[in-house]
């Protein structure tokens, strides 16, 4: 059960074999400047996953899927002179939080994020780690509310939490939920026609709209949601394999209300894709993988003021070993980076932007111990 489910969370939707590794090769226009500023050793994470987050002080914080004392992830810092630091263990004993995928700040240094597995029912919690070092659970999973919260959380204006658990609720596809003021409530159950096995993080708007993707459900090749702080939940877009399919990443938002995201498998060569979502549904590839410049994204896009997108794909390009790519606000598309095992490999969250021109991120792999990377991109 276990190993699936991980297996599910990490390398996509379930009943897809995405280790499809192509051994082509392409040479970027221009090569980037690549500097691994942490490879994982396993004691101190291994799997490194969910999006960096950055303090005013340049400080980085991530965490990591599996390593750590526990074998069970942890939570790190790495500071603007690159030395790294395990904040937390997960995993210490049978019902704690294990195995994070994310994380978000508040205003205040604290930091809040979600765990797959951990609690009583070993089916994910949604904790807090506090400015003073301080771990403390906010809730854990058990079936109803959902199972498996895989996205991380986002946190609004208020301080409330919000989230997606992959599996369970009452129609057994996963749920959309609220932690606010501490008190856990499922705002949507997905049915399956409308959406089924959410992985992505959620997307904010200003006025507490939320959007999102799921995996499967539609047609079977998964949808992207809307949720209004009224309670109305939207299907947008049912995605039908030729645009795109398993949506697993999260969406970015502009200030016209158009959406971006990827698909990880699909699209005209079957190795996945980048979109666009108008505000009036219309959905625009805006590429679609050949393996020679990457394939399967699983992550999803950073986008700049300037309309420039930034993502990565977790295979393919010259190594096999996935991707940095760009594509400007003109259309155009560029690989940045092409990852060869030793500088790391199988890039799955999304890019950290920070001006004026540099990108952080992590591998999954690669690197002498095979337990990935933290790095970092001049543009």
């Amino acid at each position: 059960m276990k190993s699936a489910a991980i297996a599910l969370q990490i390398f996509g939707p379930a009943g897809v074999a995405v280790w499809l590794f192509w051994s082509g090769g392409y040479t970027p226009a221009a090569a980037q400047r690549l500097t691994t500023l942490h490879a994982f050793g396993q004691r101190d994470g291994a799997v490194p996953g969910g999006k960096l987050v950055r303090s005013s002080d340049g400080i980085l914080h991530g965490t990591a899927y599996r390593g750590g004392l526990h074998e069970r992830g942890t939570l790190y810092k790495l500071d603007t002179r690159n030395r790294f630091s395990v904040l937390h263990a997960f995993g210490a004993d049978r019902d704690a939080p294990s195995n994070p995928v994310g994380l978000v700040p508040d205003s205040v240094g604290n930091l809040y994020g979600s765990t797959y597995y951990g609690g009583p029912s070993d089916a994910g919690a949604v904790f807090k780690f506090s400015a003073g070092g301080v771990l403390s659970i906010l809730h854990t999973f058990g079936g109803a509310g959902g199972i498996y919260p895989g996205a991380g959380v986002v946190l609004d204006g208020k301080g409330t939490l919000f989230g997606v658990a992959s599996y369970e609720g009452s129609s057994g596809h996963g749920t959309l939920f609220k932690i606010e003021k501490g008190v856990f409530q499922a705002l949507h159950n997905f049915t399956g026609k409308g959406g089924a096995i959410p992985q992505g993080n959620l997307a904010a708007a200003p006025d507490g709209t939320l959007y999102g993707t799921t995996s499967g459900g539609g047609t079977g090749a998964g949808t992207i949601f809307r949720w209004n702080p009224s309670g109305r939940f939207e299907t947008l877009h049912t995605f039908n394999v030729q645009d795109g399919s398993g949506p697993i990443a999260g969406l970015s938002l502009d200030s016209r209300g158009n959406l971006y995201g990827t698909t990880s498998f699909g699209g005209r060569f079957g190795l996945g894709t980048v979109f666009k979502l108008s505000p009036a549904g219309r959905l625009t590839t805006l590429h679609a993988f050949r393996g020679s410049d990457g394939r399967e994204p699983s992550a999803g896009v950073t986008r700049a003021p300037d309309g420039t997108l930034y993502g990565t794909t977790a295979a393919g390009g010259a190594h096999s070993q996935g991707t940095i790519y760009r594509i400007a606000a003109n259309g155009s598309f560029r690989v940045l980076h092409a990852f060869d095992g030793k500088d790391g490999a199988r890039p799955r969250a999304d890019l950290l932007l920070v001006a004026p021109g540099t990108l952080y991120g992590t591998t999954s792999s690669g690197a002498d111990s095979g337990n990935g990377t933290v790095f970092r991109l001049k543009l």
